[in-house]
């Protein structure tokens, strides 16, 4: 009993002493330099020296936005270079809050052109510009109006690069390396090839969205397939055959039915035209998405080895996120048993000459 009350005195004076320390500025402002160097020396060295093709999910939400989920992107390093697929709202400051190197980002990937997939385009330009040493405009793969998006994305924020430029100047800010240069994909095939990477872009079913294109990825005999939006497609199963990982955009039709039914009701009480168009809003997302059994049967045909599910409809949402993909999942172990959820951070790893899938989280 001695031994511990002299412990709960110790303590109480270590805390006291740390109180009165933080009083003074000095040592406030020492104490924030030793956490800063540590934290930015932590996260800019993650994605050095890396010997394997690797995914991580930035954002795994869809439209109907949900507290702290962003929407669909997922990065793709092979090697020391990185893609991303879709940039979504809010997955750029994933990226920024993880700390992930830009400086040797490729491309960015567009699977189609709805608002969820392209919104943060600026943003990932801006982050891997300034600071960043860049030799040339970020390129841009996508469908047929890529070409649209890009130049007004590069007009609307002309003026934010001017002004960044006389401001850092031409070695942090340089201009003529500042936009984005689109580069429309036709067709289908191979569309880079790069240091061991293939990259193939293959069209998939999201009507009237035309056209719509998933993307595979083959680095040194591992590989990962990234669906976009789509119905049940069998060009994706012929596309995704034997890959490492799926992911797959998925929708719980009992869910999104159960979601219609509360918000016809809602509007027979109010009246409010947000519930009428809301429930007709889940009923026509039911038709160019594809359902989580169909998912797994896709995952099955294909011979895939691990299936994701991302971009799910409804997103997952606490605190009935179990309860949800319970539901969701019920009929999906009948045809492929290795599957998760994509979550914010989710990182999947693929070393090279081995079978071996290695998972971690950046949030964890």
């Amino acid at each position: 009993m001695k031994y511990l009350k002299l412990l709960f005195l110790s303590l109480g004076v270590v805390t006291l002493l740390v109180f009165i320390s933080l009083q003074f500025p000095s040592v406030k402002k020492e104490i924030y330099k030793t956490l800063f160097k540590a934290t930015v020396n932590n996260s800019m060295s993650v994605w050095e020296d890396n010997n394997s093709l690797k995914a991580t999910v930035c954002g795994s939400g869809t439209p109907l936005r949900t507290k702290n989920v962003a929407q669909s992107c997922i990065m793709v390093e092979a090697g020391n270079d990185l893609y991303i697929v879709d940039v979504g709202d809010g997955s750029v400051a994933n990226i920024q809050r993880w700390g992930i190197n830009l400086s040797n980002l490729k491309a960015a990937l567009i699977t189609h052109l709805h608002s969820d997939h392209i919104a943060d385009l600026p943003d990932l330009n801006l982050l891997s510009w300034v600071n960043r040493s860049r030799e040339q405009n970020l390129t841009i793969f996508g469908p047929e109006g890529i070409e649209t998006t890009i130049k007004g994305f590069n007009q609307a924020y002309v003026l934010d690069h001017k002004f960044r430029n006389e401001h850092h100047g031409d070695e942090q800010a340089p201009l003529g390396v500042d936009e984005m240069v689109a580069n429309t994909i036709d067709g289908e095939g191979v569309i880079l090839s790069d240091n061991g990477l293939t990259v193939t872009a293959f069209l998939v079913e999201h009507d009237p969205v035309t056209p719509a294109y998933g993307y595979r990825f083959d680095y040194k005999g591992r590989s990962i397939v990234i669906s976009g939006d789509t119905a049940y497609s069998t060009n994706l199963i012929n596309f995704a055959k034997d890959v490492d990982l799926l992911f797959h955009d998925a929708i719980s039709y009992e869910m999104t039915d159960i979601n219609t039914e509360a918000m016809n009701s809602f509007y027979e009480t109010t009246n409010n035209d947000f519930y009428r168009f809301g429930a007709d809003l889940f009923q026509h997302i039911e038709d160019y998405h594809t359902p989580f059994e169909e998912v797994a049967i896709v995952a099955k045909q294909s011979n895939a080895k691990k299936l994701i599910f991302y971009h799910v409809i409804p997103t997952p949402t606490k605190p009935i996120d179990g309860l949800m993909k319970n539901i969701m999942t019920e009929k999906v172990d009948q045809h492929h048993k290795d599957w998760l959820f994509a979550e914010e951070g989710l990182t999947i790893e693929l070393p090279l000459n081995s079978d071996e899938i290695v998972m971690s989280n950046f949030d964890a």
